[in-house]
């Protein structure tokens, strides 16, 4: 601020020098009517120009103190401003800092339901995966069988092509043969024809020379012979021709027959196509419903997820109220490791602790106090010193409820210890005080191991 102030200052008396040298014009032009006559009038007036010149700019500077006056009010304006500007931010920064923060707290909720969904993301992919070999594999395994099929298909169709190969080949034997007995047979037609008319010109001249000669008998004998032969050989021809058209007829039979085995063999590839794709579709439906068994075992296993999550749940709740309950749950056994034969006192302290849970029992003075309103059940057991009886209360807030007796009365000759027991249920409210006092008698016997004991628990 100190430094603002003279730079001030040092601009205004250079303001204001400029302003005198413009009054002036750096020249001093005031003359008096006798600046020539003496040096002193000389000096006088040189003190007049130096007062206006100081005059002008004391004026100048006091304006010029006054502007920064007004600047300086301006700039703690201005600063005052500003540091509401600054809180108002500081503040905007601590709000956006509180907000970064929640936001830094969801962003790492987020990553972790990011790694989680990661995680099922990553096992999903997992079996979709193992689905996915699964499926490969059973692309794999159709198309080997595809490829067998296909292979077995076309061994099948190689084998019907050359057995119509051969069916054909046979065929074209029976045709060179059919033709070959057809010309065999026209040959033997002629041949027969001309023996026929061999047979009927020598038949006809044996007659005409029977009837010239008789004695032509023994040629006609010799002409019955060879008719007979002739018919013979006719009989042999038909016989062959009979075996020829059997053996053709047998030929077609077996070109039959090997067709009806390649129609067979067709109905057998057609039938195998059929068992093929009946057990591609049955494969097909098998994996279909293997997968969909896998993801019902899947959506299973998910219910069986949520159902175990659901019941954890429960468990927790059940183990919170257990631990709840447990918590509200109070009981002791207290007990005497001695024996007092001569005691007469007031209040019986046990205060020997066999088993506590919970609060409210005070084995130095013991007082039980309720810690919690409810049902409370109390038990108190007492054996008597040798020869002598002794009362015990179990009292409430100072009021007896219930009296435990171990009596003695058969003189002084038996030797003997009585035990006398009691329990009372009772209903406290917090803070009740709940002791064992003397009711009558004296003494009373214990050992190590407590005979004497007083014990309560709450029920609700």
């Amino acid at each position: 601020m100190k430094l603002v102030i003279i730079l001030a200052i040092c601009v205004g008396f250079i303001w204001t020098k400029a302003d005198s040298s413009r009054l002036t014009d750096n020249n001093n032009k005031a003359t008096t009517l006798q600046e020539n006559k003496t040096p002193d009038c000389y000096e006088i007036s040189f003190l007049r120009q130096m007062i206006n010149q100081e005059t002008v700019i004391r004026l100048a500077l006091v304006k010029n103190v006054h502007a920064l006056v007004n600047d300086i009010s301006i700039l703690k304006e201005s600063f005052a401003a500003s540091e509401t500007k600054i809180s108002d931010l500081q503040r905007t920064v601590d709000a956006l800092n509180i907000q970064v923060n929640s936001l830094q707290q969801e962003n790492g909720q987020l990553k972790k339901s990011s790694l989680i969904s990661q995680a099922k993301s990553m096992e999903l992919e997992t079996k979709f995966q193992n689905v996915s070999d699964n499926v490969s594999a059973l692309h794999g395994q159709l198309n080997v069988i595809q490829k067998e099929s296909d292979d077995k298909r076309q061994e099948v169709f190689n084998k019907t092509n050359a057995v119509l190969d051969d069916i054909k080949i046979e065929v074209r034997y029976l045709s060179v043969t059919l033709l070959d007995f057809k010309e065999r047979t026209e040959i033997e037609n002629e041949s027969r024809d001309k023996k026929y008319s061999e047979l009927e010109r020598h038949s006809n001249t044996s007659i005409e020379s029977l009837k010239v000669k008789n004695s032509l008998t023994k040629e006609f004998g010799n002409l019955k012979s060879f008719v007979q032969n002739l018919q013979d050989s006719q009989t042999e021809i038909t016989e062959n021709l009979n075996r020829t058209v059997a053996r053709f007829d047998t030929q077609f039979t077996l070109s039959e027959h090997t067709q009806q085995t390649f129609s067979s063999a067709l109905a057998s590839l057609e039938t195998a196509q059929t068992k093929l794709s009946k057990s591609i579709d049955e494969n097909l439906n098998r994996t279909v419903a293997r997968f969909d068994v896998q993801f019902t075992l899947s959506e299973h296993t998910q219910q069986k997820f949520s159902s175990a999550l659901a019941s954890l749940e429960t468990a927790q709740t059940k183990l919170s109220k257990s631990i709840d309950d447990k918590s509200s749950h109070h009981a002791f056994t207290a007990g005497i490791s001695s024996y007092k034969s001569d005691w007469t006192g007031d209040t019986l302290v046990f205060p020997v602790v066999i088993y506590c849970e919970g609060t409210g029992y005070n084995p130095s003075t013991g007082i039980f106090t309720a810690p919690s309103a409810g049902t409370y059940v109390f038990y108190v057991s007492v054996q008597s010193s040798l020869q002598k009886y002794i009362y015990l209360d179990i009292v409430v807030n100072g009021s007896s409820k219930v009296r435990a007796l171990a009596w003695y009365n058969s003189g002084s000759s038996i030797a003997i210890h009585q035990t006398g027991t009691n329990l009372v249920i009772l209903h406290l409210q917090t803070g009740d005080r709940v002791w064992v006092r003397r009711g009558g008698g004296t003494g009373y016997y214990s050992y190590s191991i407590p005979i004497t004991t007083f014990s309560g628990f709450k029920v609700n």
